[in-house]
């Protein structure tokens, strides 16, 4: 295989590009690198970055392009890391990278670099050959950097999706607790409330609910429940077993037809058959009238807790 052909193959799996001191390594001299820049077989993406003329411009490329001119031992991080596993209001560029501290200097990199001295390799991934890093260890860097309330929404989505749990999320932050680093506190506080059998809500609109009742000092329901036993019925959004009411929270977007409409009638039937209170509360209302809302469920508690003392 020639030069350039190794050159091709290795840039290949590098989202088109290649460092010099990879071009170096293949053999290519300063002579032979400058000759190749000049007639466009290779162009300039960053000081110590190349990219194979032709190869097309990416995001993906935009980050490994950062990673590569950091050197030394780092990953994509923070807001960027949190945009390639999908968590929601994250963008990849400008693009964010975690270095571990080791004594040297970076060159001049397009992204804004992040130092650490604990970045083991349990805390870092690979994705369609970019370094990147955990889900877990990408909540607790943004701990210090986002809102405590939308931290709390991130860890739900990142756990309803399956990308952590408790375990993960605990030992990680444990390996992490150093003084003074943003965001300890508060991610530690976050994840007290939520025990071992904690179930993250499945929406937005739940997680609104939940929050709707703590604001006005409402105990907690119990989510996501089974009702109905052997005829079962249907899940339920919310349960307050003592005092048997239930809360159902109707979207926009699946409740407004006729067909839903008919649907959701016969169910509500169904179950008020089956001696449940059935509190139906509309998308507008959690998001515009929270307070109606909380009213509506502490009524509907005290009322059932009424009709059931003897």
């Amino acid at each position: 295989m020639s030069i350039d052909d190794a050159l091709r193959s290795l840039a290949a799996r590098q989202r088109g590009l290649v460092t010099t001191r990879q071009a170096r390594d293949l053999g290519l001299s300063r002579s032979a690198l400058t000759h190749r820049l000049h007639r466009g077989a290779l162009e300039r993406v960053t000081r110590g970055v190349l990219r194979v003329g032709g190869a097309p411009v990416s995001t993906g490329q935009h980050l490994l392009g950062a990673v590569l001119a950091c050197g030394g031992r780092c990953a994509v991080a923070r807001a960027s890391a949190a945009a390639i596993w999908g968590l929601p209001g994250f963008q990849p560029l400008p693009a964010h990278i975690v270095r571990q501290r080791d004594g040297t200097v970076p060159m001049t990199v397009p992204a804004t670099v992040h130092t650490t001295t604990i970045l083991p390799d349990s805390h870092l991934a690979e994705l369609d050959g970019l370094r990147v890093t955990t889900p877990a260890r990408t909540l607790v860097d943004l701990a210090g950097h986002v809102h405590p309330e939308r931290l709390e929404r991130l860890i739900d989505t990142a756990w309803s999706r399956r990308l952590v749990d408790g375990r993960l999320l605990h030992r990680t932050l444990h390996e992490l607790e150093e003084r003074g680093r943003a965001g300890i506190v508060v991610m530690r506080e976050l994840l007290e409330v939520r025990g071992p059998d904690y179930r993250p809500p499945e929406s937005n609109l739940e997680a609104r609910f939940s929050r709707v009742l703590a604001d006005d000092g409402l105990p907690p329901m119990e989510r996501q429940v089974d009702v109905g036993g052997e005829a079962w019925i249907g899940r339920i959004d919310f349960v307050d077993r003592a005092c048997k009411v239930l809360v159902e929270i109707n979207s926009d977007l699946h409740h407004t037809s006729l067909s839903d409409r008919r649907r959701d009638a016969s169910r509500r039937a169904e179950l008020e058959g089956a001696g449940g209170n059935l509190i139906e509360i509309t998308e507008f209302e959690l998001w515009f009238r929270p307070q109606e809302v909380a009213d509506r469920t502490r009524r509907a508690r005290l009322e059932a807790q009424a009709r059931l003392s003897p």
